[in-house]
């Protein structure tokens, strides 16, 4: 999948001005994992006969009856499984954590994008954003007890706790305490947690950092990268000051294209509200 990337070797190929949602976008699209997973999702029937939308790709749970083949199940169905045959076996394989999503959903999870996701070849559509969990603008209409397990969907990673000050704040707090741990567990078998690290955006640097990952797609090497990218820096013996920054910025940029993108967007709420 190159034929969208442009020549890294063309500095006016990238743009300099972008909002950080779409600076995000042109790290992820880069990342393989996702590539692949778009590939499986774009391939899966948009319909069936039987149930409609309902089959797996953009939405919906199966029946009990239903076939695992099109959705996303962690751990993965056997072929041909059944919902019911897929927690019975897991069952009697004392598995108890486990999950079952349209492919979609997974997909909008797992790579924090919403509402859906978008073909690695197009430009980001005007109505898709990256989640910020940390950075929520609203809190919902709607808050968790101590004594429940239940959480509001649109705002999971963010639960609004009520505490009953006649009863001993101690043992509401080991509860509650004991509830966000139970999350996070549970968050990062689905692949949803990622807590925001302190950093700041490096803007400025992007562009030079998707030519270079564009640079590493095409075979070029190090020596070949500080030739194009980096003309003006020193490079001698023994330091090799330019070759250094050259693998040093890759390795920045392969961390913003395999986990990180969606930092881009979130550390950027976070500057609008200071």
């Amino acid at each position: 999948m190159s034929g969208w990337r442009p020549d890294w070797q063309n500095e006016s190929a990238y743009t300099q001005t972008l909002e950080a949602r779409e600076w995000a976008w042109e790290f992820l699209r880069r990342n393989p994992e996702y590539q692949r997973d778009y590939a499986h999702f774009a391939a899966l029937p948009d319909s069936d006969p039987i149930v409609g939308v309902k089959n797996g790709k953009w939405e919906g749970a199966p029946s009990l009856e239903g076939q695992l083949d099109n959705f996303y199940c962690n751990p993965p169905a056997s072929a041909g499984e059944t919902l019911h045959e897929y927690e019975q076996r897991l069952k009697r394989d004392g598995i108890d954590d486990w999950c079952v999503l349209s492919f979609a959903e997974y997909m909008t999870r797992h790579y924090k994008m919403e509402p859906i996701p978008c073909d690695p070849i197009s430009p980001l559509p005007y109505y898709v954003d990256f989640s910020d969990w940390a950075t929520e603008d609203s809190l919902p209409p709607w808050y968790v007890t101590i004594d429940e397990s239940g959480y509001f969907m649109r705002f999971q990673h963010m639960p609004i706790y009520a505490f009953d000050i006649n009863q001993s704040i101690d043992k509401q707090l080991e509860v509650v305490r004991a509830q966000l741990l139970d999350r996070i567990e549970r968050f990062t078998i689905q692949g949803t947690f990622a807590p925001i690290p302190e950093r700041r955006n490096q803007l400025k640097k992007y562009p030079i950092y998707l030519r270079l990952l564009d640079a590493d797609f095409a075979g070029a090497d190090i020596q070949k990268m500080v030739e194009v990218l980096y003309p003006g820096d020193a490079n001698n013996y023994p330091d090799y000051s330019a070759s250094r920054k050259a693998r040093q910025q890759l390795k920045a940029a392969r961390l913003l294209r395999d986990s990180d993108y969606w930092l881009v967007s979130a550390l950027s709420g976070r500057a609008r509200e200071k």
